[in-house]
């Protein structure tokens, strides 16, 4: 627990292999939501593409704040690698559950509305994570650094 909170970026970039894998097994499957008259039809392999590049910058601004040794906000590291990629997990959790495949044959398929509201309300707990990331970077550039050796 230690390395998730000193080290956030080792965590991000171990998350980028297994993010890309996902999306080379399941690129065919896809993710389709519908706001308002408009439908948005995206694919598996290209949401693994974005995270994967997502996750890189973010490890490297973790990175970049502990090789020049700023402090950050513990509490508010660990808030961010819960929103992130626990948000992650539990959208491709549903994406792989209630995709079409899994009631193809006789089951009823459920209500696309309540899914996407899930989806909604989940992606913007991602993205307030990543607010919660820019302030945290913001703060730690704002405060005092550690000059102490180590």
């Amino acid at each position: 627990m230690n390395i998730v909170i000193n080290k956030p970026y080792q965590i991000f970039w171990f998350s980028i292999p297994i993010i890309i894998l996902f999306g080379l097994t399941n690129g065919d499957n896809y993710l389709d939501v519908n706001l308002h008259d408009t439908m948005f039809v995206v694919t598996n392999s290209y949401i693994a593409k974005i995270f994967s590049v997502l996750f890189g910058l973010i490890g490297v601004g973790y990175w970049l704040m502990h090789k020049f040794r700023y402090n950050l906000s513990k509490r508010l590291n660990l808030i961010h690698i819960i929103l992130t990629i626990g948000g992650l997990i539990t959208i491709w959790t549903i994406i792989l559950i209630f995709s079409e495949s899994n009631f193809k044959y006789g089951n009823s398929y459920p209500n696309k509305i309540n899914r996407n509201l899930i989806l909604t309300i989940l992606t913007l707990l991602i993205i307030i994570g990543q607010l919660i990331y820019l302030t945290n970077i913001i703060g730690g550039l704002i405060k005092k650094r550690n000059i102490t050796s180590g």
